[in-house]
């Protein structure tokens, strides 16, 4: 997906995780249409997959009883094709239902679920309804798929998956939200980046091939050759204890738990994760939990290039965890300042320095 211009952003198979509390299912507010389904995709995109895979999952919920509804992310003609373009097309979309959907399903991958996301934050602070957030995966990370173990690539097996959740009621998911100094905000599902995680990120979006994951480990070799570690500023509060129900959005922020400590250091990988992994499978907090209110801090120490190299591998399986340069620190709000590029569910959001605090059950989700 293409860059969000500075000032346009929104406001706003690894099994299923632990979760740490009971989880309590929510319900939309505000008058809402019980049968109607609204899939969302980029319907030009790998060469009509996408629009393939919509087609196959609404076929499903038809065939279930529901109306459907399949819009596509292509921006009103003459209007460049950007974030900030299609999140207002979609917004207008919802708007302009008479009643909520009984839920939107993101067709893509983490980039289409951080776009979704963004938008029903905004719909429910403006319309003041929740509205539950599915997703049918087919993109080329799926890493919040993953962490929930939502089948990717099989649109039926995941229209299934969304069904039974219907049945039995969303549960409501964290999220982390972004606060840039400019006054802007984003949230995001799975992580934030700003490191040379962030600069795979950025090179890897701008490669076509190869397919899939493997384009983040092509960009990843690149990379280690040529980012340098960064300095960073952390001012970091600890998390407080689990949080038992969602908060209302609409309410004031409340005040942070524990006291902040402040760090200066020098770092190759700085990330805020609400979920396991990122790149397509980098488990890098296996124990992460979206429901029980707390973000991790992962940072990794300066290597060196071979020593980063041997690293990696035991990323995917979690064991980089007891390496003495790896740090995983449970949070409730950071602050990070420095000179890096910021990405969240592998999309550009722009530039340190940002504000991450969690958002404990905000929103609905049929995962």
């Amino acid at each position: 997906m293409p860059a969000v211009p500075r000032g346009h952003r929104s406001h706003g198979q690894l099994g299923r995780p632990r979760v740490s509390r009971p989880v309590n299912t929510v319900q939309a507010s505000g008058p809402v249409d019980a049968r109607l389904i609204v899939l969302v995709g980029d319907l030009t995109a790998k060469n009509g997959r996408i629009a393939r895979a919509a087609g196959t999952a609404a076929a499903v919920f038809r065939a279930n009883g529901y109306s459907t509804q399949i819009l596509g992310t292509q921006p009103p003609e003459g209007e460049p094709g950007t974030m900030a373009t299609w999140s207002a097309s979609l917004q207008h979309a919802l708007t302009d239902l008479a009643e909520a959907p009984c839920a939107v399903v993101a067709v893509g991958g983490d980039g289409m679920a951080h776009l979704v996301l963004n938008v029903l934050l905004d719909h429910a602070a403006e319309r003041g309804t929740r509205i539950p957030f599915g997703l049918v995966p087919c993109g080329s990370g799926n890493d919040l798929a993953r962490h929930w173990g939502t089948p990717h690539d099989d649109p039926e097996a995941a229209a299934g998956r969304i069904l039974r959740r219907l049945d039995l009621g969303p549960i409501p998911m964290d999220l982390g939200r972004v606060r840039f100094d400019d006054g802007s905000t984003a949230w995001f599902a799975t992580a934030l980046c700003a490191g040379i995680d962030a600069a795979v990120n950025q090179r890897a979006n701008r490669w076509k091939r190869p397919a899939g994951s493997l384009k983040y480990l092509f960009a990843l070799a690149v990379e280690v050759v040529r980012h340098p570690p960064h300095i960073y500023g952390l001012a970091v509060t600890p998390t407080p204890e689990p949080s038992e129900s969602p908060r209302d959005l609409s309410a004031p922020t409340p005040e942070r738990t524990g006291s902040s400590s402040l760090q200066c250091r020098e770092a190759l990988m700085v990330n805020v994760a609400n979920t396991s992994s990122i790149g397509g499978g980098l488990r890098i907090v296996p124990e992460a939990d979206p429901t029980d209110g707390r973000l991790h801090l992962f940072v990794v120490d300066p290597l060196t290039r071979l020593r980063f190299l041997r690293l990696f591998p035991s990323i995917y399986t979690g064991d980089h965890v007891s390496v003495r340069q790896v740090e995983i620190t449970p949070v409730s709000h950071v602050r990070i300042t420095g000179q890096h590029v910021v990405y969240a569910d592998g999309e550009p959001l722009g530039e340190l320095p940002v504000t991450v605090d969690g958002v404990p059950g905000a929103v609905p989700v049929l995962l």
